[in-house]
């Protein structure tokens, strides 16, 4: 992304189970809690952070996953759809 002046981003975690299968039990509890507080439970994915530029206004939007870990699948779909169709 160094050569491009205005590059989006988007970081996406599929899945529910994200740990390793030798990971301590300390770290699967602190997963399965991300999973339970966040999109992850329902929709299987979670949006972690992203940056979007819009072509058309030059504006940028940027989204943390304190934000988008909260979301619901309506608002999911926003977000997705004005990543992808930009």
């Amino acid at each position: 992304t160094s050569a491009l002046s205005k590059p989006c981003i988007i970081d996406i975690k599929m899945g529910c189970r994200q740990w390793a299968s030798d990971a301590h039990p300390s770290k699967i509890a602190s997963k399965q809690r991300k999973t339970l507080e966040s999109t992850s439970r329902n929709l299987f994915f979670r949006v972690c952070g992203m940056k979007v530029y819009n072509c058309t206004t030059g504006d940028s939007l940027s989204l943390h996953k304190q934000t988008t870990s909260k979301f619901t699948k309506a608002q999911m779909q926003s977000v997705l759809a004005g990543f992808f169709d930009n």
